[in-house]
């Protein structure tokens, strides 16, 4: 009788194992993610981000409060960053 329970038992360990295994596994996937640009043409683009430079590398600010993000600006003009 107990080698039916530890039998039972370990049946379910194993199943809920595989079943952890495979949540894990599902949400491993990578995500869609979109690139937005902003638009030159727009007639509020200068109130959209802000441009600031540190250290001779300029950077972009876009948004405000909890939405504010930023990045190093793709054409920026440091010399740093022209090759050789």
């Amino acid at each position: 009788m107990t080698c039916l329970k530890n039998l039972n038992k370990m049946k379910k360990i194993v199943t809920t194992f595989i079943l952890l295994t495979a949540v894990m596994l599902q949400s491993c996937e990578k995500d869609n993610v979109q690139s937005m640009e902003l638009s030159n043409s727009s007639e509020q683009r200068h109130t959209r981000y802000k441009t600031y430079t540190l250290d001779g590398c300029e950077y972009i600010v876009v948004g405000v409060g909890q939405y504010r993000w930023g990045s190093h600006k793709g054409d920026c003009k440091n010399p740093i960053h022209y090759a050789k």
